[in-house]
């Protein structure tokens, strides 16, 4: 549920209003909490955006995964929500290989985190020197839900970064991608990706440790 700086507004409104006047129409004959949006959209499917997957693929070492996980447990140790960005060079697909992860000075809460604008700025200043791009952003929720909230719809550092969320405050065993909520914007909508499709998005592999930059 992050804050982040750079915000982007999309039409998730649209499918929420679609949502609850769906809801509306039905609470008669069933008791759904109105103000659960997710659960919303997964029980009544509403005609959102359809997901094309495209042929680029987001590579990610092994270690920088492993060392993604392990600053979160400093944070999960104090149940506070954190983030970080994957930098790397993208390539003429539009895919990628994570070449370093960056860590903003953030405000963390164990609901949400904040980066300010000026934050962004310190980041873009030590990544824009190797060429490198957000490929992705990853961030902590407190459960075991991975979906996108409308403040990560709404706020979301880059839509042409993915935007990767690990539950549990980042404490994850599972074999990638399952339980990971990976989720890519298309058509004005962030889609949360099949474990099917997150596994063709992406890829774990094994090659050269990226580096850390630590900007906190």
């Amino acid at each position: 549920m992050g804050f982040k700086a750079g915000q982007f507004c999309c039409n998730s409104e649209r499918y929420k209003r679609r949502a609850s006047a769906t809801l509306l129409q039905r609470q008669d004959s069933e008791m759904i909490d109105l103000d659960n949006e997710s659960e919303a959209l997964d029980h009544y499917q509403v005609n959102l955006p359809a997901y094309h997957l495209p042929s680029c693929q987001l590579r990610i070492p092994r270690q920088a995964l492993e060392m993604t996980l392990e600053l979160f447990r400093s944070y999960s140790k104090r149940k506070l929500e954190a983030c970080c960005f994957w930098y790397g060079l993208r390539d003429e697909s539009g895919g990628g290989q994570v070449r370093a992860i960056v860590i903003p000075k953030q405000q963390n809460t164990w609901g949400n985190y904040t980066v300010t604008a000026d934050t962004m700025a310190d980041v873009a200043n030590h990544t824009r020197c190797h060429g490198w791009r957000n490929l992705s952003q990853v961030h902590t929720h407190p459960g075991r839900s991975v979906r996108h909230s409308w403040y990560d719809d709404e706020n979301a550092n880059s839509q042409k970064a993915l935007s990767i969320i690990i539950p549990n405050y980042g404490v994850w065993k599972e074999v990638w991608p399952r339980g990971i909520g990976i989720h890519e914007y298309q058509n004005s909508y962030w889609h949360l990706l099949t474990d099917k499709d997150a596994a063709q998005r992406t890829a774990i592999v094994t090659s050269k440790q990226p580096i850390m930059v630590d900007l906190r």
